[in-house]
């Protein structure tokens, strides 16, 4: 280059070596040292090799691509970032590529730690001396016209070389070189030529060389060859920032913590043939938490695409369940149709579930980050964060809309005229309900057949129960001597159902969860147009909760109809497959019957509606068309629901008595 340059007349510039490259310590240090020697043996140098290592540092500028790269590879570990805060991260660390001054720069760079401290080593990677100066203006010691005049990346030229490399080969001379450069254009003109004229580029299998690789190596591309991939573990490019979520956030996924089976030894990995999915490991009393969100996505995968992920469109970074929406949402691509390694989604898992919990810590939903807490409440609560805040189509998927109807007959003896005839009273909107619990009083009364109770619980043409006295009250007191009753019935359903098992005797020991008979399906209305609709309920699993060791398990099935028993202290959080158990003996019935655990009792069942939002609204419409009939009830936005999105359908929606049915006045409440 040199001599060309003179050949030429042009005078040699520190310029003209200016060049575009990754971040690796070892390819700078090259330039440097190549750089210094260079100069040091021309007679008209003047500069000392300090002063020319200097020189040479402000040549290079970092290849912009690279970092664009690692930003979209470290935003996809929910553990360093939260997936509902994605595109945010990307942003905010992007902007440090536009900061003009260094005051700018490390405030951004100090908010990024702060917000998302498990990203400090990545970014301090980034801002290290001689990474920094090639990336970040702040920092740039390179000429702002040499900057400028320089491509941002060396992506195009490096895909290109690639492409030569597997055509030519490697380490060939010069004149060699140049002869297979020429061969190589001559060889895809020639290809170029043949396929524009339709005529073979081949015959049998000589150019099918993928066959050859798969007898010789077991795979179609050779980089994917055993050794290639051990030989690329052990020899990690320095120009590679730590990007992985095991660098980030450490070890701790598989040997971390101390394990409470003392049948399993924590160095000893389960084996693939038993353990089929990675889940949530045990830390810190969390097993609560854990439980409940395996058994939630075990429900929510069944319908993910088609009712789920529309509702989180609606949802924005504020709103309470973002962070659990989206953590579904990665854990639906970590274990779809092209799963992570086991491992991996273990750890995924592991950071998501800490997250979670420090999501509900700041919200104050749990009172401390080791607290211990019932099994299903925090998402309760969730819904409900914060309070008085607009419903969105997400909280329709896990609550019932439930409508009372006061009516009473009236009585002569009123003082007030309206009072003497028979009045009513509904609320303005269905009250959104989450919690279903079921009461030991309950058992006998539907034979401890839960289908009998839910069904019970949500029809409109059932008997009213009867109240202790008309709701016209004034100043505390009644002022109405009439015969009141109130009607209680749902206009929605969730999608998934939780229902949970109340009433423990004195010692903590829950019996009632013995007498009571859980379906495998739940058909909340009758005819088969209603189940062709998909207004069925199917079971998914059952939480387990022990009050000597004071810890909950799940046991779930999977779309594929397998069977898992999940116990986060066991197996570094793998849920196991049982291959003989079956829907019937080992989920649904009665908990005597099903094989529970030892020492365990049923604290709470699942299900999932069969239809999805579709179903939904099949049954609002039927529920508002009955009511109407019965109580003289409507939407007041459209006849029946049927004008009303599945949107609008998920969220309550004002309601009124119509034609000669009307509330009392405003002033008793």
């Amino acid at each position: 280059m040199t001599r060309e340059y003179e050949r030429q007349n042009v005078i040699l510039t520190d310029d003209l070596f200016a060049n575009v490259i990754n971040f690796s310590q070892a390819e700078r240090a090259g330039f440097i040292n190549a750089y210094v020697e260079f100069w040091m043996a021309r007679e008209d140098n003047t500069r000392p090799p300090e002063e020319l290592a200097e020189a040479a540092g402000s040549l290079l500028k970092g290849c912009r691509q690279h970092f664009h790269a690692q930003v979209t590879r470290i935003k996809k570990i929910s553990g360093v970032v939260p997936p509902a805060l994605t595109e945010v991260f990307a942003d905010r660390v992007l902007q440090l590529l536009q900061c003009q001054d260094l005051v700018t720069f490390k405030s951004i760079s100090a908010s990024l730690i702060r917000d998302y401290p498990k990203a400090e080593g990545w970014l301090n990677w980034w801002m290290a001396d001689g990474r920094a100066e090639m990336l970040f203006t702040p920092f740039r010691r390179m000429p702002d016209n040499l900057w400028y005049n320089l491509e941002d990346t060396t992506n195009a030229e490096e895909a290109m070389h690639w492409r030569i490399y597997c055509g030519l080969g490697k380490f060939h001379g010069f004149v060699a070189g140049l002869r297979a450069l020429w061969a190589f254009s001559e060889y895809w003109q020639l290809q170029s030529a043949g396929n524009s004229s339709g005529i073979p580029l081949f015959y049998g299998n000589s150019c099918q060389f993928w066959k050859k690789w798969k007898d010789e190596l077991g795979t179609t591309h050779p980089s994917c060859a055993p050794e290639k991939i051990a030989a690329k573990k052990r020899a990690r490019s320095d120009g590679r920032p730590p990007d992985t979520a095991r660098q980030l956030l450490g070890n701790h996924f598989t040997d971390g913590e101390t394990s409470h089976d003392a049948s399993v030894s924590p160095t000893k990995r389960p084996r693939l043939d038993d353990i089929k999915r990675a889940s949530y490991k045990w830390s810190n009393n969390l097993c609560w938490l854990d439980t409940s969100l395996e058994l939630l996505f075990s429900a929510v995968s069944r319908d993910f695409e088609t009712s789920f992920s529309p509702r989180m469109s609606e949802l924005t970074d504020e709103d309470s369940l973002s962070l659990l929406s989206h953590a579904f949402k990665a854990r639906t691509v970590l274990q779809g149709p092209d799963p992570s390694a086991p491992d991996d989604i273990a750890s995924i898992l592991f950071a998501q579930r800490e997250t979670v919990r420090q999501d509900l810590c700041d919200k104050k939903i749990i009172s401390a980050m080791d607290s211990f807490e019932a099994i299903f409440t925090w998402l309760g609560s969730l819904l409900n964060y914060p309070r008085n805040s607009a419903m969105k189509f997400m909280h329709g998927y896990f609550q019932l809309h439930m409508i009372d109807v006061r009516s009473c007959s009236g009585s002569p003896s009123n003082e007030l005229s309206f009072m003497q005839d028979p009045h009513w009273q509904t609320v303005r909107k269905p009250r959104a309900v989450f919690h279903l619990q079921l009461q030991r009083s309950a058992a006998e009364q539907f034979d401890g057949d839960v289908s009998k109770w839910f069904r019970h619980l949500i029809q409109v043409k059932k008997p009213p129960t009867k109240a202790p006295s008309c709701w016209c009250v004034l100043d505390g007191e009644v002022r109405c001597n009439g015969t009141a009753t109130c009607l209680t019935f749902c206009s929605h359903i969730p999608i998934t159902l939780i229902i949970e098992i109340n009433d423990q005797d004195t010692q903590g020991h829950d019996n009632n969860s013995l007498s009571w008979h859980f379906p495998q399906t739940i058909r909340p209305l009758d005819g088969k147009a209603e189940e062709r609709q998909g207004v069925v309920y199917d079971i998914i699993g059952r939480a387990f909760f022990s009050p000597a060791s004071h810890h909950f398990i799940a046991r779930y099935i999977t779309p594929d109809k397998h069977i898992y028993d999940y116990d986060g202290m066991k197996l570094g959080g793998y849920a196991t497959v049982d291959r003989k158990a079956k829907i019937n003996t080992h989920v649904a019935g009665t908990h005597r019957l099903i094989s529970p655990p030892p020492q365990y009792n049923t604290c709470a069942v699942i299900y999932h509606l069969r239809g999805g939002t579709e179903a939904q609204r099949y049954f609002s419409q039927h529920q508002m068309a009955s009511a109407q009939q019965v109580c003289n009830i409507e939407f007041v936005a459209s006849h029946n629901g049927s004008q009303l999105t599945d949107s609008d359908l998920s969220i309550p929606q004002e309601i009124r008595l119509c034609n000669d049915a009307l509330p009392i006045q405003s002033d008793f409440k």
